[in-house]
């Protein structure tokens, strides 16, 4: 059964992918993990879904987020110990994904499973589903992003160490999924800084594009901590003035 974005936001109890599936990946400073072939399995948190047409938030403190695009798979049924070669059975269908992190951020490695980032409302923001039948090749997609028209993420999935199939099959061995859950194939080389008030796109090439804006910081009850200045932020706090992207590990 194709599940509408909505539904997905509804059901959703994991959003799990492959850290380093795209090879490029950890060369960008963004974990705190070495990341060699074997695939790093990274959890985000269902709580934080965006899958309406409202602004992404902004925690106090910040500018703009770190943005990564992603490849996600949509499961229709339940999945436990899923073979490669029954793929796409129990899919439900694909959407394109746009992560968000602070810039201070890193995926960090909590226990010996998952790597994880620090979470905020709306954190990871969701195309409408493709139906599973509409990709028949899904290997050979391609995934892009452009930050106000310019684009700047493109991947192509067959660059990843783990095809779509390999990559629910690895995941499904740790995991036992749901419908609604979300599978991600691993974030595109060369994250970006999206300031508030852009407009990012992103899109599966010649299938699917959304389109979503970086809204204005927003108050939170729990504290945030600003690293570069060594400070403690509660409700409304200064600005940390951040830089415009990223293109790569600092020199």
């Amino acid at each position: 059964m194709l599940l509408t974005r909505a539904e997905v936001k509804q059901k959703c109890q994991n959003i799990v992918g492959i850290l380093n599936n795209f090879p490029d990946f950890d060369h960008f400073n963004q974990t705190d993990i070495k990341l060699g072939e074997k695939p790093v399995l990274f959890r985000r948190s269902p709580e934080n879904l965006h899958a309406g047409i409202e602004p992404i938030k902004v925690p106090v403190g910040h500018l703009g987020l770190l943005v990564e695009v992603q490849f996600g798979i949509i499961v229709g049924e339940k999945i436990e110990s899923y073979k490669k070669e029954d793929f796409p059975n129990k899919i439900s269908g694909y959407v394109i994904v746009l992560s968000f992190t602070t810039r201070e951020s890193k995926y960090e490695c909590q226990d010996k499973s998952f790597a994880l980032v620090n979470e905020f409302d709306s954190s990871v923001s969701i195309s409408d589903v493709i139906p599973v039948d509409s990709i028949k090749k899904p290997d050979a997609e391609v995934i892009w992003n452009r930050l106000d028209g310019e684009e700047i993420q493109r991947a192509t999935l067959k660059d990843m160490r783990s095809t779509v199939a390999e990559t629910v099959e690895f995941i499904s061995n740790y995991v036992v999924l749901e419908e609604g859950d979300i599978i991600l194939c691993g974030p595109a080389k060369e994250p970006h800084y999206a300031k508030v008030g852009q407009k990012l796109e992103a899109g599966i090439e010649n299938e699917i594009r959304f389109e979503v804006t970086i809204g204005k910081a927003t108050e939170f009850t729990t504290e945030l901590h600003d690293v570069t200045a060594d400070r403690h932020y509660e409700e409304e706090g200064e600005i940390v003035h951040e830089p415009e992207h990223i293109t790569g590990a600092p020199a």
